[in-house]
């Protein structure tokens, strides 16, 4: 469960969640863009939809989350736990992403 502290900065549009603990958050449609989230724990959370443009998630464990629609242009990602993560329709133009991944776009 999300820290209550964690979760009322990123609701306030705080840009530095550093080591966050943002287990299983309610982030959907949140405007996230350019966070700082190096390290921060979005394990389940629903970040459907939610900006994250530019943001910096290197490192963060994002195992299980659920990032349908989201935009991550330009977002670091390396180092991220993206394990079990949903990323259908997800903006991933620029995307620094964790070394040796790969995506395949299949059309559905």
């Amino acid at each position: 469960m999300a820290n209550r502290s964690d979760l009322m900065k990123a609701m306030r549009g705080d840009k530095n969640l550093m080591d966050a603990d943002l287990r299983d958050a309610d982030l959907m449609d949140a405007d996230l863009r350019r966070a700082i989230m190096m390290a921060a724990d979005l394990s389940g959370a629903d970040l459907n939809r939610a900006n994250l443009s530019g943001a910096n998630l290197s490192d963060a464990y994002l195992s299980g989350a659920h990032l349908m629609g989201a935009n991550l242009s330009g977002a670091h990602l390396r180092g991220a736990n993206l394990s079990g993560a949903n990323l259908r329709r997800a903006n991933l133009e620029g995307t620094k992403m964790p070394e040796g991944w790969e995506f395949i776009v299949r059309d559905r």
